[in-house]
Parts: structure tokens; C-alpha cells; sequence
């Protein structure tokens, strides 16, 4: 275990106002963050630094690597806490390949497959640095070998002296007794024990790091040579010391490794966040498999843009940052190490407990070395301060909206600084080619617009406009066009019909793949299926019910369900699959009643969470009318949505928020964006959207509403289900 030690003297501290680090530094209760030295941070772990250990484990020298082949049969499992469904990486390749899986290219399967199960078929996939572990840079800041005798170094840890489940139903009490945790033979021992003590029926410890980290590598050597039993859950994992996105999961938790003895040798690297996390069936996590009995290094690297999880140096997970929303990434925050053995809980204990494997020497955790290394990131520039004047300098990731002051604790704050990498903003505007000309409609437009914003044609946002002309963008393959369009049923398709002829045309125009519509009917809730017969006939579109149309050539309706708002009004669901990539999606049509706002908002949002648990966490589009008169998107239900105000279990974005114009007029709201269409916060790229407000209004010759009109990619393909 010989290193090299170079002393490292506090009176440095005097030449902070020169340094720039490329080291950090930590002290007692202290933080270890990435960027310039600061005075504030000149603190070095026991007045020393350690450089990273000449020495390299044998586990962590290079074999020769496998291939696609060599690993073609390996077993592939997906779910965790008890729900895994396991095939092989070479039946998987051959799934997606197939009609039924979406058709895929060899290799486009070959790498979806790679991404999603690195550890066992990650060589199908592409060679790059997002599946390695990187040693380029790094300076170790923090090191624990453990040597000595008795308890540990009370200035690196402190002990968890408490019981109560944890939230989990765990068994245990965690105690500072040596009994629990103690150094000998150059390595800590973590030992659970079958006694009664502080009203629980086991013992055990939990040593949490002193220090906190903003980014790094962090490596643990550990081993469970007696820790195996039913009953038992081992865990190296980290949590951030203050949670300043709201409490857990939305400040995040990133598990390094768990191991639960009822699975003995399948471990798990996880991340939780707000969008995902294990109560509701949701985590991000992988596992890979070992003989935990014996020595395994345990890493996880964190940038501000990944975080991998790997043992001896193989990374089998990968979570990459898709928005700056904390509730997709909260991983920008310092966050400690822990190290721990619970008995019981929700997943520990599904299985039962051995109670006898806990008596006389109880089971073990035995850690060799903890390391912690670091090197200088450039500080990310949240995306949303691209649009911050002078003044307001900071930004809601969620909305994009900038703000003089930190009112939100999700709030980001925008600093003239290097950005890192290309950080994905909360909607990716996607490029677009191949334009096709397409004329204005003939009739003059009368109608109010912003200037300079607005073009002398009917549209605006996604297509430019130049002179009378619109470009229109031809679509792509892999897009997904929707449309959100209350039809005026009672009088398009029943007094003045000609209006619900001008309403299909404008459908037939942008023939999106899945339509919502509201008011279909007659009048008094009666005619649907007129209104829905003359929709079809007249649009080419298929009916999936709940006032949703599809082309039946893009999108493939499963299952659909409907629910209830306020007084009548309602929502529908279905589950879309895309056919030509394979990935499905849910999709949300609904009618809300005027006002009631919050009410009925957290409806829409506990139905959608609710479908999410049911069939997944797949990217999800919501239109609809929503009547929150006038200016919808200043009102509660809105910011409700989209993560401003309460607590909205999913986040969502408005993929029009540019366009903040009327939507609906009539002679008592001539003003009104009370329609939407909204994605879920990291899951969507927009390539294009647009309102179209020609011949809108209760004296227009279309409906009173405009059509929104918006055309997606899916950011993360979810294959259909094997």
C-alpha cells in the first residue's frame, strides 16, 4: 500500500489571490468542490495531499477487451427491487432489429442495447470515453486506508447513532459502539448484529465523510466476506448535506453500490432524482455481477455533465444530464460519502432475514481504502441564462424565464463564466433542412401582432417567414407531429359547417400524427360521433377515442383510458408507439373547466404521474384547452405544470412559451392563450411549433380557438417492451 505523501503547509493560504487549482481541497465538515481556489476552500484533509497511489490493483489492468461475440449470450436484465426481466444481449439486438421491435439498423440496435446494459453487452456498442473511467487530470484530495487499530478517524467520519427504518423499514439501530465499526488489520469493518438495542431488533453502523465533494471520482475497496445473508443490504452511496432542491429525492442520492444478500452477487449502481426514483418504480440505476466475497473496486465517476458507475475500472451505468431542471439532474450540489450495512427494509428485507447469520460474529462489510480525486471543471452555464439582460441574473430552468432575485431555490444563478461541454437546454431546438414554399392564405389578416415578431403571413415560431411566404419545414422521419385543436363542435359541425370544413383543412395541412381535440359534439354534450365520423372522413385521420385522432402509419394506439376534471370536463390517455424507431410515448388530450386552476391541474398532474407508474417513465405530451381566462400561461395551473408553483410530481415544459398570443378569442376575450401543448421536462427536442390564427375567433371562419401545431423528437428511445 506504499504511496507517496507530499506535505502541503497552511501558509500556503497566503498565496490564494494567484492559485488556481487544480487540486481541492477538504477539511472537517468542509467541501471539495471543483473550479478556482479560494481561501474558503484552502484546507487540506490533515495538513496533507496525497498524490493518487502508484500502486494499481490487478482488477484494474486492462484484459484483453471482450467483443460483441463474446458477450452475445451474456444475460441482460432490466428492473430492479425484485422486478428484473432477463434475456440475452443477443436476443435483444435481434428484438429491436425485428418488425416488432421497430426495425432498427444492426448497429442502431447493437448500440441501444450497449447503452442500456453496459456491463454485459456493452462492447456492441460504440468505443468512447462515456463507457471508461478516466484517470487524465486528477489529483486525490481525500484518502482513508484505514490503518490502525479501534475505532475510525473521528476527524474524516462521523457516525449515524439512531434507528427508526430510514424511511425504508429497516431494522437496525446505527451505532458509534466499536462493537458496530472498527479498524484492524488495515481495513474498517462494518458488522451487523443480531441484539436488541434502541428499541430495534439489530445493530449496526453508518459512517458518513466529514468532507463533501462537488464532482470527482470516487473509489471504494470493499469486500463482504461474512455480509451476505438474507436480510442483509450493504451500501457505499452518497447524499448531498443540504437539500436545497426540496427533500428526497429532489436533491438526488447517488448509490456507488448496493447489494442485497437475498441476490447474493449482483450489484447495482443507481441514481435518484425528482423525475426518478425507486418508490415509484422509476430509478436510473444498472447492475453488474461478481463474487462479492472478494476484493472489487467500486467507482463512480461525476462531471457536470455524467455520472458512471463502475467496478474495477469497468463501467456497466451511465446517467447523462438532459436539462438543467434539478429535478432531471440536482447533481451540481456537494454532495458526502457514506458507507453502511441495513438489515431489513422494502428491498433488503424482501426476502426475509436470517436472523441466525446475525448472531456470535453477525455479518461484515470490510472496506480497504476509500479515494476521492478531483480535477478543475469549468463551471456549466445553465442554458436558460442565454436569454438574462443585465439585472436579472438568475433563471428558472423549467420555464426559461430570468429574474432579478432568487426567489425558488431551484432558481439558477448566471455567472460570466466558461461553459462545460454543450449542456442540453430543457428543449432542444432541433436544426431543420429541406424547406418546402407554401403561400399565405389570401384573405387579409386582421389581427393584433408584435413587431418585429410577426410576419405579414398567418404563422410564426418554427417556420420563417419571408415577405407573404411561410417556409414550412418537411417533416422527419424519426419526429412525431401533434396537434391540439378545439373543434367549436356546436357550431363548426352543426350551425355553420362550412367553419368545420375550413377546421379539416387546417388539419389535412399539418396532418400530425396524433391530434387532440376538444368539444367534439353537437351541442349539450350530444353528437361525438358525428362530429368524430366527419373528422375521420374529412381528415384521413383513424379515431383512438377520448377526442384523439392518429395516423395510423406513423403511431400504433395500445391502451387508453379516461378520468374526470371538475364538473363534466375531462382528460384522456393513450399510449402511443412510434412505429418507425420503436419507442413508445403517452399522450394526454384534455378539457378543463373554467377556473379551478390548481385544482384541476394537480389532477392532470397525479393522472399522468399515476400512468407513468403504470406503464413506465416514457416521455409524455400533454395538449388541451384549459379556459384559464385570460393569459392562461400567467395563471397558477400553468406554472403548477411546469414546476413555478407547488409540487408537481412531473415537470413540464411549454413547447410554445415563445408564442404567447391569443389562442382563443371571442367578444368578451379577445386576448387569449388558453390553449397548450406541453412536454415533460428532458425527455423532448422541438423542431418545430407553431399557433395558427387564421380565421380564429367567434366571427372567423374557422374554430374560435387556433390549432397548435408542434413537431418532436424523442430524446431517449423506449423500446417496446419484450
Amino acid at each position: 500500500m506504499a504511496t507517496r505523501i507530499v506535505g502541503f503547509s497552511l501558509a500556503l493560504a497566503t498565496l490564494v489571490p494567484q492559485a488556481r487549482a487544480s487540486f481541492l481541497a477538504c477539511s472537517n465538515g468542509g467541501t471539495c468542490s471543483a473550479g478556482a481556489l479560494t481561501s474558503e476552500h484552502l484546507f487540506i484533509q490533515r495538513n496533507t495531499m496525497r498524490r493518487s497511489p502508484e500502486r494499481t490493483h490487478p482488477a484494474l489492468i486492462a484484459a484483453d477487451s471482450p467483443t460483441c461475440e463474446d458477450q452475445w449470450n451474456n444475460r441482460a436484465c432490466s428492473g430492479q427491487f425484485g422486478h428484473e426481466s432477463c434475456h440475452t444481449c443477443g436476443e435483444r439486438i435481434d428484438y429491436l432489429k425485428s418488425s416488432r421491435g421497430g426495425r432498427k439498423t444492426d448497429a442502431e440496435a447493437k448500440a441501444s442495447v450497449a447503452r442500456e446494459f453496459l456491463s454485459q453487452c456493452g462492447a456492441c456498442g460504440p468505443d468512447d470515453d462515456s463507457n471508461r473511467i478516466t484517470t487524465e487530470g486528477y489529483t486525490e484530495v481525500f484518502r482513508d486506508d484505514f490503518e490502525g487499530q479501534g475505532g475510525v478517524d473521528t476527524n474524516k467520519w462521523e457516525h449515524v447513532n439512531r434507528g427508526g427504518g430510514f424511511g425504508n423499514r429497516e431494522r437496525q439501530f446505527y451505532t458509534d459502539r466499536e462493537e458496530n465499526s472498527f479498524m484492524s488489520n488495515g481495513t474498517l469493518k462494518i458488522k451487523a448484529l443480531r441484539e436488541h438495542y434502541g428499541g430495534e431488533s439489530y445493530t449496526s453502523a453508518k459512517l458518513q465523510s466529514r468532507a463533501d465533494f462537488l464532482y470527482g471520482k470516487v473509489s471504494i475497496r470493499a469486500r463482504l466476506p461474512q455480509g451476505q445473508a438474507t436480510g442483509t443490504w450493504a451500501a457505499l452511496w452518497m447524499m448531498p448535506r443540504k437539500s436545497e432542491y426540496g427533500g428526497w429525492p429532489k436533491s438526488g442520492e447517488i448509490d456507488i453500490m448496493e447489494h442485497v444478500g437475498y441476490d447474493s452477487g449482483k450489484l447495482h449502481g443507481t441514481v435518484h432524482a425528482g423525475c426518478c426514483y425507486h418508490s415509484i418504480g422509476t430509478q436510473v440505476g444498472g447492475s453488474t455481477r461478481a463474487d462479492v466475497g472478494e476484493w472489487h473496486t467500486y467507482q463512480m465517476e461525476w462531471s457536470p455533465e455524467l455520472v458512471k458507475f463502475a467496478m474495477d475500472g469497468s463501467v456497466y451505468q451511465v446517467y447523462a444530464k438532459k436539462s438543467d431542471d434539478p429535478m432531471q439532474w440536482p447533481f451540481n450540489k456537494p454532495f458526502y460519502v457514506i458507507m453502511n450495512m441495513a438489515v431489513g427494509g422494502d428491498w433488503g428485507g424482501l426476502k426475509g432475514i436470517d436472523k441466525d447469520a446475525f448472531r456470535g460474529d453477525g455479518q461484515v462489510m470490510e472496506v480497504d481504502w476509500v479515494s476521492v480525486e478531483q480535477k478543475d471543471w469549468p463551471v456549466p452555464v445553465p442554458a436558460c441564462c442565454g436569454g438574462c439582460t443585465e439585472g436579472k441574473n438568475f433563471c428558472s430552468p423549467r420555464s426559461g424565464t430570468c429574474y432579478a432575485t432568487k426567489t425558488k431555490n431551484y432558481y439558477a444563478e448566471c455567472v460570466a463564466s466558461e461553459p462545460a461541454g454543450s449542456a442540453a437546454p430543457s428543449l432542444i431546438n432541433t436544426p431543420v433542412s429541406s424547406p418546402a414554399n407554401s403561400s399565405c392564405s389570401d384573405k387579409k389578416i386582421s389581427r393584433r401582432r408584435r413587431a418585429g415578431k410577426m410576419c405579414s403571413c398567418r404563422r410564426r415560431s418554427g417556420p420563417s417567414c419571408q415577405g407573404d411566404k411561410v417556409t414550412l419545414e418537411q417533416a422527419d422521419s424519426g419526429a412525431i407531429k401533434v396537434m391540439s385543436y378545439n373543434l367549436m363542435g356546436w357550431n363548426a359541425f352543426n350551425l355553420k359547417k362550412r367553419r368545420g370544413e375550413k377546421i379539416m383543412q387546417k388539419v389535412k395541412t399539418w396532418y400530425p400524427a396524433v391530434l387532440g381535440c376538444q368539444e367534439v359534439e353537437k351541442g349539450g354534450g350530444r353528437g361525438y360521433d358525428d362530429v368524430r365520423a366527419a373528422m375521420e372522413s374529412g381528415t384521413g385521420l383513424t379515431h383512438a377515442g377520448g377526442a384523439q385522432f392518429y395516423d395510423p402509419t406513423i403511431v400504433e394506439p395500445h391502451e387508453m383510458e379516461q378520468t374526470s376534471l371538475v364538473g363534466g370536463y375531462w382528460m384522456s390517455m393513450t399510449r402511443f408507439k412510434h412505429i418507425g424507431t420503436g419507442s413508445y410515448f403517452l399522450f394526454f388530450n384534455s378539457h378543463w373547466k373554467h377556473g379551478y386552476g390548481i385544482e384541476q391541474a394537480t389532477k392532470v398532474s397525479s393522472f399522468i404521474q399515476a400512468k407513468r407508474e403504470q406503464f413506465g417513465p416514457l416521455p409524455v405530451i400533454l395538449v388541451g384547452d384549459t379556459n384559464q381566462f385570460c393569459n392562461g400561461y400567467e395563471r397558477s395551473a400553468w406554472k403548477y405544470l411546469q414546476g413555478e408553483k407547488g409540487d408537481s410530481p412531473i415537470v413540464f415544459e411549454d413547447v410554445l412559451a415563445h408564442d404567447r398570443g391569443r389562442s382563443f378569442s371571442d367578444n368578451n376575450n379577445p386576448n387569449c392563450r388558453v390553449d397548450l401543448i406541453m412536454v415533460s421536462q428532458g425527455d423532448w427536442s422541438v423542431r418545430q411549433s407553431d399557433i395558427d390564427r387564421d380565421g380564429m375567433g367567434v366571427n372567423g371562419d374557422a374554430s374560435d380557438h387556433a390549432p397548435l401545431m408542434a413537431e418532436l423528437v424523442p430524446l431517449t428511445l423506449n423500446e417496446a417492451s419484450m
